[in-house]
């Protein structure tokens, strides 16, 4: 699922994953939560503070790469 951008992830796209901390993940996988508007509220972009970001090689633009050199900073 995608969400709006945090300022963050802007400068990349203006969608992002949604990202659910521990406590988020508890409450999404409560099979007793029948509360839709309480599990829409987790659907929001993850806060720039815990987020971080830097330049990676550019092997990641092909699907068929794959290894720690994909996400291995630059």
């Amino acid at each position: 699922m995608t969400t709006d951008a945090n300022t963050l992830a802007s400068a990349v796209h203006d969608r992002m994953p949604v990202i659910l901390g521990r406590d988020e993940r508890r409450v999404w996988l409560d099979a007793e939560v029948e509360d839709g508007e309480a599990l829409q509220e987790l659907l929001r972009p993850l806060s720039d503070k815990e987020m971080t970001t830097y330049a990676v090689n550019p092997v990641v633009n092909k699907a068929g790469n794959e290894g720690a050199e994909c996400v291995a900073p630059v």
